[in-house]
């Protein structure tokens, strides 16, 4: 679900252009929260960035985690993080870098525990655990 709080921490992080990672106190809203980023020199839209993301499943496999070694897979882990159920994003134009387009998003609570990252989720049928209704493959 969309997070105002989350949005406000990740839109204020954009806006220093920094093209670096927040520090965790700078993603605590009522929990600690996750990150995610993506930089570019064109602007793109959210769609493409959630996509890029998530593009990472490819070097991921449920139960051993990277598919190789080096292979990055954590925004793609962070995305389907299993209690990661709160977003919010920001997106800033930096002038002063080659990037020039900063996106954040904010994940909440936090996922890529490093005790579970190669069990982000439980594996099984979609909606095979939803306490009530099913919508698009996720519990509603």
């Amino acid at each position: 679900e969309w997070y105002p709080q989350a949005a406000e921490n990740a839109q204020n992080w954009a806006n220093q252009c920094t093209l670096r990672h927040s520090p965790p106190d700078l993603r605590r809203t009522d929990v600690l929260c996750g990150e995610n980023l993506f930089m570019s020199s064109a602007p793109f839209s959210w769609s493409h960035v959630l996509q890029a993301w998530y593009n990472e499943e490819k070097n991921f496999k449920y139960g051993t985690g990277a598919k190789t070694k080096g292979a990055m897979v954590g925004h793609y882990t962070q995305m389907v993080w299993h209690n990661s159920y709160k977003i919010g994003c920001g997106l800033a134009f930096c002038s002063n870098t080659t990037y020039s387009y900063f996106y954040v998003c904010q994940y909440c609570p936090a996922g890529n525990l490093i005790s579970s990252m190669k069990t982000p989720y439980k594996e099984g049928e979609p909606c095979g655990d939803c306490p009530n209704a099913c919508e698009d493959g996720l519990c509603s």
